[in-house]
Parts: C-alpha cells; structure tokens; sequence
C-alpha cells in the first residue's frame, strides 16, 4: 500500500505558501496604514528621520527573506537530488528489465536427437497438451514456448492428483526444470523486484506492473513453483505476494491438470499474490 506520510515536496510547499501569505498580509497591513496616514511617526522627528526610521522597521524582513532564500536553495538541492535518484533507478530499472527479456529469450529446450526429451517424454506422456507442443516442433523450443514446454512437462510428471503431495511436486520440479536451466532468469527477476522494493520512488507498484505486463502467463507459473518449492521460497515469495506479480496467471478454459495446479497455487501462496479480479461474463 502506499504510504500515508505527505512527503517532503507537498510539506514544503504548503510552508512556502503560508510564508508568502503571512508576507503579504503584513505588507497589506502597512500599505493600508500609510494610505490612511496612520503609521505611528516617532514625536520629535522630522520627515526624512520618520521615513528612516520607518524603513528600519523592515529590517527583520531582510533577515526573513535571506532565510527564505537558504531554505530554497536547500529545497531545491533536495528536489534534485531525489530526481537524480529516480532517474538512475528507471535507467538500472529498464537495463535489468531487458536482461531479463534477454535471458528468457535465450532459454532453449530440445526436443530432437539421441538425447532429447521427447525420447523420454513423449512416449510416457499422459497429458495431451504435451504431446500435441512435441508434435508440432522438430528440433526445439526457445524463449516463451520454451517456458510453455516445461509448464506442460510439470503437469504431466505431476498428474492430476499429484498437487496434493508437495514433496512429490518438488521431487519432479527439479527432475523437469533440469532440461532448461532457468537458474539465471529466477535471479535477475527477484533482483529486480528487490530493486523496485529498495527504491527512492513513492509508485513502487507502477514499475512492478510493468515488469508483470513483460510476464507471459507460463512465465507467472513458473515463479509460483519456483516460491513453493524451488529456490524462491527462501526471499522471491514475500516480493512476490507483496507485489501481486501472479496476477496474470491465466484462469480460463482450463483442463484437469491446469485448474488443479491454479488451486495448489493458490493453497500455497497468499491472495495477495493473485490479486484476482471477478471474471466477467461474456456478453452475446
């Protein structure tokens, strides 16, 4: 949630608004006493000493006014101290945001050969899903269809009834994620949520929807297996439920296998995390 304190930028102004309305107060105050020829001239003096010593009245204004001035200075230092700030996270921000696109892309399954899962998969295969995604690529898949791959893998290791059994999610996570290692994206994408959380930025949750909206809806799953049972679980899951990032995880037109794995998710892992709006029929 965002934070309830008014910053520094909105106190600051509200001070610089009263001063100017106090100093203008008090100026009206005294034009309207000259006007009317009421200012309180000393008995005894003559003009040009009146005058004098009414303008030595003003004196402490001197002294205001150069507070003011220091008190801006100092302001403005503040104000573009903490630009250079934001400007320097959104410049990380956006480099560790395309490294991780990078590094998704670069993620490579093969599916062909002497030594290729579908030797293994395929014929053991249960869940159709899988086998219709090896049917329609030869050689391998690379970057999103790679991490749609190893979605459909986990659900045929871990079968329908499987989700109700953690240890034997976690046992077949690790035997399925060797194929790809995806070790790397995990670590790039936490640092970068981390990143968003340590931020000098009042809108947190404005850059952590960007990096979600990057987020394929394999992707979501992935990270909801790697904070339950894969490395994750340790410091990735608090961001994660923090900052809602399972939000886009597909829940329509599901199978078996998926509608079981969206409800061991969401067994394990807080609301927060989902943040699920109400599905809205379709209007004919």
């Amino acid at each position: 949630m965002a934070s309830s304190k008014i910053p520094f930028f909105y106190r600051g102004n509200v001070l610089a608004v009263v001063g100017v309305f106090f100093f203008a107060l008090w100026i009206g105050w005294f034009s309207f006493l000259i006007i009317h020829g009421s200012v309180p001239w000393p008995e005894g003096a003559n003009e040009f000493e009146a005058i004098g010593q009414f303008g030595d009245s003003f004196g402490f204004l001197a002294s205001f006014m150069s507070t003011m001035a220091v008190l801006g200075a100092l302001f403005t230092i503040h104000v573009q101290s903490r630009n250079y700030e934001r400007q320097q996270f959104e410049q990380n921000f956006y480099i560790l945001l395309g490294s991780i696109r990078t590094e998704r892309d670069n993620i490579c399954v093969e599916v062909a050969g002497s030594d290729s899962i579908s030797n293994i998969v395929y014929e053991e295969a249960e869940y159709d899903a899988l086998k219709s995604g090896l049917r329609e690529v030869k050689y391998g898949f690379d970057g999103v269809k790679a991490v749609g791959l190893q979605i459909l893998r986990l659900r045929d290791a871990i079968g329908v009834a499987g989700y109700s059994d953690v240890k034997g999610v976690a046992q077949q996570y690790r035997k399925v994620m060797k194929a790809a290692d995806m070790n790397n994206y995990f670590r790039l994408l936490y640092h970068l949520y981390s990143m968003i959380d340590r931020a000098p930025v009042r809108d947190k949750y404005f850059y952590a929807r960007i990096v979600r909206a990057h987020l394929s809806s394999a992707e979501a799953k992935l990270v909801a297996y790697n904070c339950i049972v894969g490395e994750g679980r340790h410091k990735f899951l608090a961001l994660v439920q923090k900052y809602s990032v399972l939000h886009n995880i597909g829940r329509e037109d599901l199978d078996d296998y998926a509608s079981q794995e969206l409800e061991f998710f969401q067994r394990k892992i807080a609301e927060s995390a989902f943040r699920f709006e109400k599905l809205q029929p379709i209007k004919y």
